[in-house]
């Protein structure tokens, strides 16, 4: 691999730690090696702890051949998973070369031993079933978290050991990546769970003030339409940063204006007669 194609994915492998999307990950390795190596096509398969397989997600092409998304599982019988995850497999490595498990088939030491031989041939049928050139394995510590898939250069030029063991540092430098953007994206949906459970509650608050008080029924829900009205109005006139943030707030706000009324008897609240004064002082504590 020449020196400039080196630093140009060493640069790509760098700025992936900055990206917080899976998916916007794996498209931009994907590309970059697409389109440096001139490949057929590149894919990722990942593994889904929820179905115990391997899934490719996103796949990259310079020609008419891609493999849809979602489309090809990979399990964990299939030779390709088991070369990479069995320690006593011998000429174990974190890649496979095709080219490479064709002349091990020809050896005749392979020949002696039926059940290894098999084995390869199986390698070699499913490689090619993939039209993959190559395949590097990711792992995060000792577990397999993807499989990149290389696919035949466009100009026939092979793919060399030295290609291969560049690419797969980078292929370990995009399952680090790829943790970390999964946890960002984990963080994110705790948040939005948690900001989903924090509306339920305001809005039960709400309602719950709502059947308190029988003589300002819809009273709050007519404050959070004037409220957020007059902000669209106050928005053409001012700058308001974040908006949909303030107004998410302001809503939040204006539903909960009345919350004093929560600790408030209903005999005062509903109370037909003028208030007395204990009730007026009662009336005063509620904020």
């Amino acid at each position: 691999m020449r020196k400039i194609l080196r630093e140009y994915l060493e640069k790509t492998a760098k700025q992936t730690i900055l990206i917080h999307r899976s998916d916007t990950l794996i498209k931009l390795i994907l590309r970059t090696i697409v389109s440096k190596l001139n490949l057929e096509y590149a894919a990722m398969a990942i593994y889904d702890k929820n179905k115990d397989e391997y899934v490719i997600k996103i796949s990259r092409t310079k020609g008419n051949f891609k493999i849809p998304p979602n489309f090809l599982k990979i399990t964990k019988e299939n030779p390709i998973v088991k070369y990479f995850t069995n320690k006593d497999f011998p000429f174990r490595k974190d890649h496979i070369f095709l080219d490479k498990i064709s002349l091990l088939i020809k050896s005749k030491k392979i020949k002696r031993n039926p059940k290894l031989l098999r084995f390869l041939e199986d390698l070699k049928f499913t490689l090619l079933l993939y039209r993959a050139r190559a395949c590097i394995a990711g792992f995060f510590g000792k577990d397999l978290i993807g499989i990149l898939f290389l696919g035949e250069r466009k100009d026939k030029k092979k793919i060399n050991d030295d290609d291969l063991a560049f690419l797969s540092v980078l292929s370990t430098d995009i399952v680090m990546s790829l943790k970390n953007a999964w946890l960002f994206e984990d963080l994110n949906y705790q948040i939005q769970k948690n900001k989903d459970l924090f509306l339920q509650t305001v809005l039960a608050l709400a309602s719950s003030i709502e059947a308190k008080d029988r003589y300002t029924r819809g009273h709050t829900e007519r404050v959070v339409k004037y409220s957020l009205a007059i902000a669209d109005v106050l928005k053409k006139y001012i700058k308001i940063q974040n908006y949909d943030k303030f107004k998410e707030d302001l809503r939040i706000s204006a539903l909960l204006h009345d919350i004093g009324k929560i600790g408030v008897p209903e005999r005062i609240l509903n109370k037909k007669k003028p208030l007395n004064v204990k009730d007026i002082e009662y009336i005063r504590k509620h904020p």
